[in-house]
């Protein structure tokens, strides 16, 4: 199996290294979905700039409390459930949707059993129809792979171009989230979360659903 070796090695200007890195997350998206973490140590020079440690250390100059746990990479909302992960009712599922003319994005956090009306939920955010973003999308805004969405993708988003919603059932309490790293849970007041998104200068509202 070959993948890192084939990636281009002739870097010369940050818009070369921009490609590079853009590809490989998007490289690394589709074999990690494939074949699992076996090879992710072999990407740690790739890591995010927000990664899981810089997203902690973040948290931690803000004075916010959180409590982490580790775990096997999860690419869906399944396989989590199947980790039977401490307070697992307070774990959110997290969405990205966009509006079908590209011009406004949303990432929606919900509890795991919630299932999301589309049409009820694009009254409520008065835009256009929604439909979920691209792989690409998630890629060139929140600079996630696929199975990675969270939140704590909007320190990517320096456009602040997301909006964050989250179910207002995570309202008074913990909500959990992963820190930029499918191996990883971590759950921290959910007024907390919101405070940070939008300090980040992204919006941040709890919605009815």
């Amino acid at each position: 199996m070959r993948f890192f070796e084939e990636m281009p090695i002739m870097i010369t200007t940050k818009k070369h290294f921009d490609v590079f890195v853009r590809t490989a997350l998007r490289r690394r998206s589709i074999f990690l979905h494939k074949f699992g973490s076996a090879y992710h140590h072999r990407l740690e020079g790739l890591s995010l700039k927000m990664g899981q440690a810089a997203v902690l250390a973040w948290l931690e100059e803000r004075g916010i409390g959180y409590e982490l746990v580790t775990h096997k990479g999860i690419y869906t909302s399944a396989e989590g459930q199947e980790l039977h992960l401490p307070k697992a009712e307070r774990v959110a599922k997290n969405l990205f949707l966009r509006d079908d003319k590209k011009q406004r994005y949303f990432l929606l956090a919900v509890r795991q059993d919630k299932k999301v009306d589309l049409k009820a939920l694009r009254r409520m955010v008065s835009s256009h129809p929604l439909t979920f973003a691209s792989e690409q999308d998630l890629l060139d805004i929140l600079g996630l792979p696929k199975g990675w969405v969270t939140p704590l993708g909007i320190l990517h988003d320096q456009a602040c171009r997301v909006e964050v919603l989250v179910d207002s059932f995570f309202a008074d309490g913990e909500i959990g989230v992963h820190p930029n790293d499918n191996r990883a849970t971590i759950w921290l007041q959910t007024a907390d979360l919101l405070q940070l998104i939008r300090q980040h200068g992204n919006r941040a509202v709890l919605v009815e659903l």
